[in-house]
């Protein structure tokens, strides 16, 4: 029998009911549906969750992990709101800039 690889194993555990408290780089990617690239670029930014490290492996715990969804759905919220304002100002100068 072939040993599983890590994200089989994760998905196992998780079906079996055990609970994670951290998770990789490369997994917490792959939950997210982002390439580990675009989370380096994000990470120069400023914008990725917390990390901490064991050994070389760096780890997201589950609660950065929740602030960091937090943050981005507010900034989202924000972007929303900016992109309405700005609308609702065009409409009434009669969508002209110039």
């Amino acid at each position: 029998m072939a040993n599983p690889s890590k994200l089989q194993t994760i998905a196992a555990n998780i079906n079996a009911g055990i609970q994670r408290h951290s998770y990789t780089v490369a997994e917490f990617c792959a939950m997210h549906g982002m390439s580990i690239g675009l989370y380096q670029k994000q990470r120069k930014e400023g914008l990725t969750p917390r990390e901490f490290r064991v050994g070389r492996r760096v780890m997201i715990t589950v609660e950065a992990e929740a602030e960091w969804l937090a943050a981005r759905e507010a900034a989202a919220a924000v972007a929303h709101q900016t992109k309405e304002s700005t609308a609702a100002r065009k409409s009434k100068r009669g969508g002209n800039d110039r």
